[in-house]
């Protein structure tokens, strides 16, 4: 967690009029829901104020320092900038980053307009699941050592849900098959008669795969008495094969389409996700 972090409530009213009107959203907001946020700190006789936008779509994450303003002192080599920290289910800080902006921020009591930006490509929901924060950090230009502040919003056990969409039964899952007998010659009758381990799966987005307590509420969501892996007897007979045709066995399931659903800051952040989980049966195929 940052240390030495003062955090200041603007109320919306004066968040709202504090800062000069920008002529539009910046293009990097457009394409994501989002809020704004105003946020300021004290340190060494200085005061920074910033105003955030947080956005998100379920895959990406992004905070960006709209606009900024620095106590006057004459000095424009300031540094402001953006962070986003988050610990897991279990506690455990698995999302702390933070850009540095240039040292060229000007402290002269007014308003700049900045648009640095973090941004993470994968959804941060699991590592935000607990506890979480993000903002600007300041670090003041004045002679001597540079005092820094940290303001922005935490958000602790943010509301978490899952989201059912559809439940399909009888889904063979194709992408792990089980076992497979590969034809040299024409004429050939394969027969596979072995113990196997299947394995169920869950992914978000189509990329981020949990782990560990994030992995275990969602399946504890999607079914109670979720099974993670199971033996599955792969016994079956192909037809009379070609020289170089495959025949393949697959573990057979339950299909579940989500969304993870997560409100962090004032965002809310809606991933979809894919669940199999495997049965105790096969399919076989030649290909």
């Amino acid at each position: 967690m940052l240390g030495s972090t003062a955090l200041i409530a603007v109320p919306a009213e004066q968040a709202a009029a504090a800062p000069p009107a920008h002529s539009s959203p910046t293009p990097s907001a457009q394409d994501m829901p989002s809020v704004t946020r105003t946020v300021s700190c004290s340190a060494g006789g200085m005061t920074g104020e910033a105003v955030l936008s947080l956005a998100s779509d379920g895959t990406r994450w992004r905070t960006t320092v709209e606009r900024y303003k620095i106590s006057a002192n004459g000095r424009s080599k300031g540094n402001v900038n953006p962070y986003v920290w988050g610990q897991n289910f279990v506690g455990q800080v698995t999302l702390d980053e933070r850009v540095s902006s240039r040292d060229a921020m000007v402290q002269d009591g007014q308003w700049h307009d900045l648009g640095l930006q973090l941004n993470r490509s994968s959804l941060p929901w699991a590592a935000m699941s607990q506890a979480s924060s993000t903002g600007v950090e300041f670090v003041f230009d004045k002679s001597g050592s540079d005092p820094r502040c940290s303001a922005g919003i935490s958000s602790s056990n943010p509301r978490r849900t899952v989201q059912h969409l559809a439940t399909t039964p009888g889904r063979i899952d194709k992408l792990h098959p089980l076992a497979s007998c590969y034809v040299l010659s024409d004429g050939v009758t394969c027969s596979i008669a072995e113990s196997r381990t299947a394995t169920s799966s869950v992914n978000l987005t189509g990329a981020v795969t949990p782990t560990g307590e994030s992995l275990k509420w969602i399946t504890g969501n999607i079914n109670a008495s979720w099974t993670a892996s199971r033996t599955v007897d792969v016994r079956c007979t192909s037809p009379v094969m070609r020289k170089g045709e495959l025949f393949v066995a697959y573990p057979t399931g339950v299909d579940t389409q989500f969304r993870v659903q997560v409100d962090a800051f004032g965002v809310h952040i809606d991933g979809p996700g894919t669940a199999f989980e495997v049965a105790n049966g096969i399919a076989c195929e030649v290909s």
